[in-house]
Formats: structure tokens, sequence, C-alpha cells
């Protein structure tokens, strides 16, 4: 974890997950193990990370929203709350609120 990331309250953070520069984990999130948030990312309340998932740089993770496992969100994206992305997708656009979306590219379902 980075010394320049602000983690909240009640998380659970796996093993050998890596929390990068300026990143910010809310409060009752789960980033599992082996997961990566790079810099300047929002994790907000509620989010989980499934384990092995890859959030590229300056994304934000709104609250409740699910990104299952050996997931990758290419960076500047937002995460809308309450989705649910499939485990081994690739998220390459914003995803609007309440959506669930899979593959590679990930698509809607």
């Amino acid at each position: 974890i980075s010394k320049s990331a602000r983690i909240g309250l009640g998380n659970f953070i796996g093993e050998n997950a890596i929390i990068n520069s300026f990143s910010t984990i809310e409060n009752y999130t789960i980033i599992n193990t082996s997961s990566v948030v790079e810099h300047e990312c929002i994790i907000e309340n509620g989010a989980q990370l499934g384990p092995g998932s890859v959030i590229c740089g300056n994304v934000r993770v709104k609250k409740g929203a699910f990104i299952g496992a050996n997931s990758t969100v290419k960076q500047n994206l937002i995460i809308g709350a309450n989705s649910i992305i499939g485990a081994g997708s690739v998220i390459t656009k914003n995803v609007p609120d309440n959506s669930i979306l899979y593959g590679n590219p990930a698509k809607l379902l």
C-alpha cells in the first residue's frame, strides 16, 4: 500500500494486493487477493474487486460495484454504482450505474 494512498474503515485488503499512489479506498470495500489498484483511483463504499483484478490509473469504481476475478479496467474510466463486471472481462468504456457486463471487450448483458 502506497504511503500516499488513503484507506477508510472496515476494508478487507487481501494478500499480495497492491494499492498505488494517491488512490483512495473508501469504507467497507473488498480488495481481494492479488488485485491491483493503480495510481489516483477511487474505490467507493462497498465496492468489491475480485481476486487478480487490475484497475488501471485514474479509475473510479462507484458505490457497491463488483469487479469479477481477473478482470481489467482500462485507465480513466468510471464503473457505475451497483454494476457487476463478469470474471475475466476487459472494460474499455465507462459503465453506467446498475449494469451487468462481461467479455473481452465487455458488453452489456
